[in-house]
């Protein structure tokens, strides 16, 4: 099991100081400030207790029977580093049951995405895994085809709710607003409750509008006497190369922003190292969300101050799962699930920095389910 003393520290300690109304406290796991003794601090570290245990153990309902072999599943890929690992999982999965995977690759662009759901839906082969980056209303006549097939669809984020021919939607808008939620309440912990942050996000990714306004609704109710300042960058193709440029510039116009954080840890590329190029490392805080082995990493070396980190090689899995017990017949019991999210400071790394967090023994919990010998 990974540590968890930093998380644990600023959860116990904020809350002893609203029991007994003096000193000061941590400011946060990783952080260096202190934070002021302040109730709406103690209140939002009380709500981060959640997400500083990991989960033990993912447990599913068996399948009634063993999966058939020789299936083929398609996926719309895309080429950030999350998809390769959704794909890594994906092949995984398959060598176990014997399942092949078929890549497309759908860009980050509409039209790319649109190419490659058309190239699918003329041969999908048994199930079709995706990362949407535009909504299912900008695919119809794909996912008509599809349905006409008696294809099932899984999508591993973008912006819509499942319908025929869509069973489950894993990465998704509920995820998505609590993830938000998470953010404003660690940075209302770790400051104080008195926080100027800089928001970085694609507005041309539909599927990330949750993030922001959940975001900004949370640190809004938990943190009156915080602010923020939405920025729009370009992740289609910034990533590494405009973006941090862009984030030490508005730094270096407004200094009193103490807090940047990127929605996508996948977008942070090049930001740590451009921040301390820029003599901005120890003067602001970086957080990011759906954070890569980049962000612990950087969490790591003092970098980056918190990553939201969660499920990715279990999405792949998941993904699968869903295929199965769709051709089984089996009942699936909830399209939308959130899965496990985990606050990661310096104080609480993982062991392992060179791969993405994951459930401890995830892989166990699937092959049980499917009757599968390890």
């Amino acid at each position: 099991m990974r540590p968890r003393t930093g998380i644990t520290a600023i959860l116990s300690m904020a809350l002893a100081l609203t029991a007994c109304g003096g000193g000061s406290t941590s400011a946060g796991p990783g952080a260096g400030a202190a934070a002021k003794n302040n109730p709406a601090a103690a209140a939002a570290a009380k709500k981060l207790e959640p997400y500083a245990a990991e989960r033990s153990a993912i447990s599913l309902t068996p399948l009634p029977q063993a999966p058939p072999r020789g299936k083929t599943v398609s996926f719309i890929s895309c080429p950030l580093p999350t998809c390769q690992q959704y794909l890594d999982a994906m092949n995984q999965a398959g060598a176990k049951i014997g399942w092949t995977v078929k890549v497309y690759d759908g860009g980050l662009t509409p039209d790319t995405q649109a190419s490659a759901w058309r190239s699918v839906a003329q041969n999908p082969g048994d199930g079709v895994v995706a990362v949407p980056t535009i909504p299912n209303s900008a695919l119809t006549d794909q996912l008509a085809t599809l349905n006409s097939k008696g294809i099932p669809v899984v999508e591993l984020g973008g912006p819509s709710t499942p319908s025929a021919p869509v069973i489950g939607h894993y990465n998704n808008a509920k995820q998505s607003t609590v993830q938000g939620q998470i953010w404003a309440d660690w940075i209302t912990a770790d400051s104080g409750a008195g926080a100027k942050v800089v928001y970085y996000t694609d507005t041309s990714f539909e599927s990330l509008l949750p993030y922001t306004e959940s975001f900004k609704k949370e640190l809004s109710s938990a943190c009156p006497q915080c602010s923020v300042d939405v920025q729009t960058t370009n992740y289609s193709t910034g990533v590494g190369k405009s973006i941090p440029q862009q984030i030490v510039s508005y730094l270096q116009r407004t200094p009193d922003a103490k807090y940047v954080l990127i929605n996508v840890g996948d977008a942070s590329v090049g930001v740590p190292q451009a921040l301390a190029a820029a003599g901005l490392r120890d003067k602001v805080k970086l957080v990011t969300g759906s954070s890569s082995v980049a962000n612990v990493k950087a969490v790591s070396d003092g970098s980056q101050a918190m990553a939201v980190v969660g499920e990715r090689y279990e999405f792949g899995w998941r993904a699968f799962d869903l295929i199965i017990r769709h051709l089984e017949g089996a009942p699936i019991a909830d399209p939308e699930p959130v899965g496990s999210l985990h606050v990661i400071t310096k104080d609480n790394l993982p062991k392992n920095l060179d791969v993405p967090y994951s459930v401890p023994g995830y892989q166990d919990g699937f092959l049980q389910a499917w009757h599968v010998t390890p």
